[in-house]
């Protein structure tokens, strides 16, 4: 059972005329102390009574008070005449150094703390029994009201704990990721330890006098205060890089579509044109077996002339596919939601879409993919099996693989080096290229997702809905 350490309690009696009122509180306390106010009739039971809580109380630290009054004729009182006489001497050099007239002084006097006070005599046992019994009773309903203040407290409790269990539920979904994160930043921190460690050892080698240590000094000192005043402003700093990304993000975007628009209308210029060929076949076919007119056979021109260009619309690029890229495009469409990442291990640190800045909250920026940090000298790899359609440089981008899988395009860039080329057939998780490190030195890559619509147009979609969860 848990007690609280406050608690309060009184109890009441009358015998013999005389009425006994018990009040006991209780604070918070490591040990048992009491602080008692007793009339005099009690002082000498006081160290049964401190026991008497003790036993029942345990710890807290304890105000009692008990009060003796006697009911009907008053008792005979006594005069404390020393005590009178030294409250009269101070009260008398008061007065005068104050110049108080001393009119009222005796009246004063006799009000004083026992001054004057009722005879002492003895408590009968009888009474001191019911003493006893009111004080029980008064540390009885304290420890009830302690009970009751713990169970309070114990409900309260457990209620919080029931809190903590069900936060502590949503939080471990989230510890992989947590977990994930810290080991990429503990690989990034070891591997700038290292670098750091490798400078200091070639600068140590340098060193060989203390001139030159000097000079090594007043130089980091120089850089230390550089690093100061580039931090200063960093905020113009990091707009001017948002904009700089922006700007290259526009020019990646609009080489991923002018690649892709370039593909369709390949795909689309091969069909008509295998088209022609079909009906200039159909047509010389039928002139070889000639026309029957009565018994003479007419022979067949040979000269068949070109068919004319389709009238209709363009076809559809779906159907404008060989039968193995158009089977590549549905096997593609059937793994939606489980496609392996374009990196071994990482997490999206900038989402797909319209969103604000995750440091310049004001700023608000478009992005056509997804960011994928990984861990340093990552290597990008195909989501799927298909084919390269285009191997090239983007500024701010760095290297950009694009990779045709039917009616869906996938876009690395922010590659170091490429080690495949246009036209190559590449399988699902074969190597690309390295990552490369953005300007704050981590290893960043930007996967991008398109999808040729009914229209010929194609758009970019959230690869996040297609690629599996990272584990």
């Amino acid at each position: 059972m848990l007690y609280s350490m406050t608690g309060f309690g009184t109890s009441e009696s009358t015998i013999n005329g005389k009425q006994i009122v018990v009040e006991i509180k209780s604070l918070n306390g490591k040990q048992f102390d009491v602080v008692t106010k007793l009339p005099p009739i009690l002082r000498s039971y006081e160290l049964e009574i401190r026991n008497l809580l003790n036993n029942t109380l345990l710890r807290g630290t304890i105000d009692l008070s008990i009060s003796v009054k006697q009911e009907g004729a008053s008792k005979p009182m006594t005069v404390n005449t020393g005590l009178a006489i030294f409250y009269y001497q101070s009260m008398k050099q008061i007065a005068e150094k104050l110049n108080i007239p001393q009119d009222n002084i005796l009246a004063t006097l006799m009000r004083m703390p026992e001054v004057v006070a009722p005879e002492q005599d003895v408590l009968p046992d009888e009474e001191w029994q019911v003493v006893k019994k009111v004080l029980q009773e008064a540390a009885q309903q304290l420890m009830q009201h302690r009970k009751h203040e713990g169970m309070a407290l114990y409900n309260d409790m457990h209620k919080r704990i029931g809190n903590i269990e069900t936060l502590l539920e949503k939080i471990l979904p989230l510890e992989g990721q947590r977990t994930e994160k810290i080991r990429i930043t503990q690989a990034q921190i070891e591997h700038k330890i290292g670098v750091l460690n490798y400078q200091k050892a070639q600068k140590d080698e340098l060193l060989n006098s203390q001139v030159q240590q000097s000079e090594v000094l007043k130089k980091e000192t120089d850089e230390a205060n550089q690093v100061v005043q580039e931090l200063k402003g960093k905020e113009n700093e990091l707009v001017q890089n948002i904009e700089k990304n922006k700007k290259a993000a526009k020019r990646l975007e609009r080489a991923i579509s002018e690649i892709i628009a370039r593909e369709i209308e390949q795909a689309r210029k091969k069909a008509e044109e295998e088209a022609r060929k079909r009906a200039a076949e159909e047509k010389t076919a039928a002139a070889r077996t000639g026309t029957v007119t009565g018994a003479k056979v007419t022979a067949p021109s040979t000269t068949v002339p070109a068919p004319a260009a389709p009238k209709n619309a363009a076809p559809s690029y779906s159907l404008s596919l060989t039968p193995e890229v158009s089977a590549l495009s549905s096997n593609f469409q059937a793994n939606k939601g489980s496609l392996p990442w374009p990196v071994d291990k990482g997490f999206i640190a900038e989402p797909f879409g319209v969103h604000h800045h995750a440091v310049a909250e004001k700023v608000v920026v478009e992005n056509q993919g997804i960011e994928i940090q990984t861990s340093p000298g990552a290597t990008a790899r195909a989501i799927f099996d298909g084919i390269v359609t285009s191997v090239s440089y983007i500024p701010g981008m760095g290297q950009l693989v694009i990779i045709l899988h039917g009616e869906f395009f996938t876009a690395y860039s922010r590659l170091e080096n490429v080690g495949v080329k246009k036209g190559e057939k590449v399988h699902i998780k074969q190597q690309l290229g390295n990552v490369m490190l953005n300007d704050d030195n981590v290893p960043m890559m930007h996967f991008e997702l398109w999808r040729v619509g009914s229209n010929n147009k194609a758009s970019p979609v959230d690869p996040a809905n297609w690629i599996a969860p990272m584990r």
